[in-house]
């Protein structure tokens, strides 16, 4: 069984794996200075779906939405920018690492994997830097 804190720290740990990327974890939390290079991963609020009834058949559902956010120079090239955490394997991948962990990390029979990405183009940042940005979403199923 996990909960969703423990869910949260895993995907820090998994995220981080892929090179370059910090994952944000909590409102208020740091985010790493996109300017320099770094990628933000930023855990959004989750929707779950709780095992069945009183006889808890099956299992806890944790739809995790990831904001996945790059530096780039030209509008044109947000494709580029958001490709190598994007692609099926690579050091950057984002992908890979949650592939290579479906687990978490977690003993109790949860298993993880990006179902999907949505909501892709550039986005705003309040210091002036062009931001491409995705929504990758993580789905997260264990024994709750």
């Amino acid at each position: 069984m996990a909960t969703f804190s423990e869910i949260r720290d895993r995907i820090k740990v998994v995220g981080e794996r892929a090179e370059g990327v910090t994952v944000v974890t909590h409102p208020g939390e740091s985010p790493p200075v996109i300017a320099t290079g770094r990628a933000a991963l930023v855990v959004q609020e989750p929707e779950v779906t709780f095992a069945e009834g009183e006889s808890r058949r099956g299992l806890d559902q944790w739809d995790v939405p990831l904001l996945l956010l790059v530096p780039f120079g030209d509008y044109a090239l947000v494709p580029d920018a958001l490709e190598p955490y994007l692609a099926r394997a690579g050091v950057k991948s984002i992908r890979q690492a949650f592939a290579d962990d479906q687990s978490l990390g977690l003993l109790d029979g949860t298993r993880a994997y990006l179902d999907r990405a949505d909501q892709y183009g550039p986005r705003a940042s309040t210091d002036g830097t062009q931001l491409a940005g995705v929504v990758l979403h993580l789905v997260v199923r264990t024994s709750g």
